[in-house]
């Protein structure tokens, strides 16, 4: 990893141990609360044995916590915002201004830009310097203390890799749903150091959750990422899928405006300033061409719910099932010291290599590397397409920004943020 900091932990994919436990059963690999930060599903039958396990509920409780604490309350709501949270908003701030001065390179490859993997250096090479400031270490005026020291370098070992995975595969040049959970679940670790507090809990997704979306549309305009495992138009979100759920939260019990109003235009240019769930639809409908019910079908089909409760309801399933219930995305999530996790299997199908291949680190998420420049000049965007070969993990498709941009005769996007 270019410029990482010399104190961050960083995951290699370890040769697994086989131990048996008194059934008989081998012990794949654990993580316990003394491990670094790993990735370690492989398989179906791992995934199903995370879905049952306390990091599974653990994960559950903190999005139903964070959802709980936002039920009809708007963006703009006065509530409570800590120090804490006012370092991580800093944080985010800076990061909005590196994607300012790393502008996208010319290319007339509709995949995405490659100025992406600077933005994405400079997050690593500045790591350190982010976790300081999350608790205030970076003050020079600041005497610290020995718990600070220990904080900080709890930071660095055990929640930098998910602020890292946050913001997109910088080889893949895509982002989704996976790396939206890193986000989150990075918050989770700040609670459970006690970084931030319950009380925190609406600021956390009013604030700081908003403003991390909000750059994401910024880093998905400006480098054109492809989005990481999209269902096309029977997918959510090409990107998200958290605001659906925090934002139909936002809106129970609106007198006004119902699951139906987001078909209205006048309603979502006159409030998705204030809820999370019409800022989404807005956004869809300025980088999407045609009608909302051509290219959002799944969100034109959850409009017919009754009320905000039942769409509430449904995200929190629909998020077990098509986030943490889905392989693709969980073989690339990190367990670790907050979220431990033990894979267990019968000796009989340890010998069964069933996926028939086994993939080194990232391999399965970031795929080949990309061609040089060199190559990309002499052979343009074929020579991009030659590097897709695909992983049994997603299809790689170009962004629908980068679609429209190019229709309409762009080197890059100029919608607003």
């Amino acid at each position: 990893m270019t410029g990482t900091h010399p104190n961050l932990y960083v995951p290699q994919r370890k040769q697994r141990q086989k131990k048996r436990n008194a059934e008989g059963q081998i012990i794949v690999e654990e993580i316990t609360a003394d491990s670094n930060p790993s990735k370690i599903i492989d398989d179906p039958q791992e995934l199903d044995q995370f879905l049952q396990s306390s990091s599974f509920q653990s994960i559950m409780n903190w999005i139903e916590s964070l959802s709980n604490s936002v039920k009809s309350t708007k963006n703009s709501s006065p509530i409570h915002v800590s120090s804490c949270v006012e370092n991580i908003l800093s944080i985010l701030e800076q990061l909005d201004k590196w994607i300012i001065e790393i502008p996208a390179l010319t290319q007339r490859s509709r995949f995405g830009n490659k100025a992406f993997v600077t933005f994405t250096e400079k997050v690593e090479s500045n790591v350190g310097l982010i976790m300081k400031k999350v608790i205030g270490n970076d003050d020079v005026n600041k005497i610290k203390t020995d718990e600070d020291d220990r904080l900080e370098e709890e930071l660095l070992k055990n929640t930098a890799q998910y602020f890292l995975h946050c913001f997109g595969d910088k080889q893949r040049i895509d982002y989704g749903s996976g790396h939206e959970l890193n986000f989150v679940i990075w918050l989770f670790c700040l609670n459970q150091l006690n970084i931030v507090k319950s009380e925190d809990y609406p600021a956390l997704v009013l604030r700081v959750f908003n403003r991390y979306l909000e750059i994401m549309r910024h880093l998905q305009l400006e480098y054109w990422l492809e989005p990481a495992g999209s269902h096309g138009v029977w997918g959510l979100d090409d990107y998200q899928f958290l605001p659906f759920l925090f934002g139909s939260a936002q809106l129970i019990d609106h007198k006004y405006i119902h699951p139906k109003s987001i078909c209205n235009s006048e309603v979502i240019e006159g409030y998705a300033k204030d809820y999370m769930y019409l800022r989404c639809i807005e956004f869809i409908n300025q980088v999407k061409n045609g009608s909302f019910f051509e290219h959002s079908p799944l969100l034109f089909d959850i409009s017919g719910a009754k009320t905000w409760q039942k769409v509430n309801e449904g995200m929190i399933k629909m998020f077990k099932a098509e986030v943490l219930g889905k392989l693709p995305i969980m073989k690339h999530f990190f367990f670790g010291k907050y979220l431990p996790l033990r894979l267990m299997r019968d000796a009989e199908e340890e010998e069964e290599d069933h996926h028939h291949h086994h993939h080194e680190r990232d391999e399965i998420h970031t795929g080949p590397c990309l061609p040089s420049s060199e190559e990309e000049e002499a052979h343009g965007e074929t020579s991009k397409a030659k590097f897709r070969v695909q992983s049994c993990c997603v299809q790689r498709i170009p962004s629908s920004i980068a679609a429209r941009a190019l229709e309409e005769g762009q080197n890059k996007s100029n919608f607003g943020v």
